[in-house]
């Protein structure tokens, strides 16, 4: 469903995109790189605007006030959860799923192990993967393991110090709109399980839980603030433009027949709690196992790759205009907006654009 709310930029899905058809453009130095918030208004292009969120109408259908009369969704939100994954399980793919040591997580990899059972091994397809970092590797390898997948249907990027764990990634952001994270996290997982042999560079199919608990905690509330979500958040999200190895990332836990049911429940205005209580019933034999909630952001950075990092940035156009402080750490931050579209001019420079 999150198809239609990807900012766009001059009608192109990715800033990149629109900005490699112009002969020249002017840049807009005081452009912040989208800050903390990972979300933005304006564009360094002046060529270029942001149009306004498409938002689609079967999400528009959703926020009017309903009777709320299901007094035991648990059940239900699984069955639809594994219904949405088997009705959009592409037989010809190789998936992949991004997985993490949290509910949402579980229920995916839980809803994907009955449907294994229920249709057989043939409708894997080419193949699954589960993919994961390194900080949440543990709980996440005990999940796997609990659940009962091969070994080689699963992996962790634990490869390497800690504090370079991004080295891989770093560059890899420039082909998207300006992004305050520290590359393409989308892309950095795949790209490690490739180069080992564990899946293609080619037909590949995604899963993921992100959004799940921003969406679960405002239709179990307020109408209104699904639709702010909707409307000044979701419409800007940069994770849905990134380009990934993957054709297309889906969201089963956020099909719209999930969000109906629950802004149709009644018992319970918790999602963070409703998220859990519907991964213990999936997956009880993982209920001993505790999120570990530590995923991309907050982690140092190395001062080797500090060094690299800015030595690049300052030979680069932008660079030589907007002055910055080298990123420490991997949380959001204007400073990594700022890296990311220093990366997005030199690639359409070497396109052939020219700056004015």
């Amino acid at each position: 469903m999150y198809a239609n709310l990807i900012k766009r930029y001059n009608g192109e899905p990715r800033m990149f995109d629109a900005a490699k058809k112009l002969s020249s453009i002017t840049l807009n130095y005081e452009f912040k790189g989208g800050g903390r918030r990972g979300s933005w208004r304006d564009s360094p292009i002046v060529e270029i605007a942001s149009d306004k969120p498409v938002i689609a109408p079967e999400v528009l259908a959703l926020i009017p006030p309903v009777e709320r009369v299901i007094t035991n969704p648990v059940p239900l939100l699984f069955d639809m959860i594994m219904g949405k994954i088997e009705s959009e399980w592409r037989a010809d793919a190789f998936h992949i799923v991004f997985h993490s040591s949290g509910h949402d997580s579980r229920i995916i990899s839980a809803a994907i192990k009955q449907l294994l059972h229920k249709n057989g091994s043939e409708w894997l397809g080419n193949g699954l993967l589960f993919l994961s970092n390194r900080w949440e590797a543990n709980e996440f390898n005990q999940i796997m393991q609990a659940q009962g997948w091969d070994e080689s249907q699963y992996t962790a990027y634990t490869d390497g110090a800690d504090d370079e764990h991004f080295s891989s990634s770093a560059y890899d952001v420039w082909n998207s709109a300006p992004c305050p994270i520290p590359g393409n996290l989308w892309d950095y997982l795949p790209k490690r399980a490739e180069g080992m042999g564990m899946m293609p560079s080619e037909n590949v199919q995604a899963f993921c839980g992100l959004w799940a608990n921003e969406s679960w905690n405002a239709f179990l509330k307020l109408p209104s603030e699904w639709e702010r979500l909707v409307k000044k958040h979701y419409g800007h999200h940069v994770m849905a433009s990134l380009p990934a190895r993957a054709r297309w990332v889906e969201y089963p836990l956020v099909c719209t027949e999930v969000l109906d049911t629950l802004r149709r429940t009644s018992t319970l205005n918790n999602g963070d709690i409703l998220r859990r209580d519907v991964a213990f019933y999936a997956s009880p034999e993982t209920k001993h196992i505790r999120r570990k909630a530590t995923h991309d952001r907050k982690h140092p950075i190395s001062e080797r790759m500090q060094r690299e990092l800015d030595a690049y940035y300052k030979q680069t156009h932008w660079g030589q205009h907007v002055p910055w402080e080298v990123p420490t750490d991997s949380e959001l931050s204007t400073e990594w907006g700022r890296w990311s579209t220093a990366l997005m001019v030199e690639e359409l420079i070497k396109h052939g654009v020219k700056i004015t």
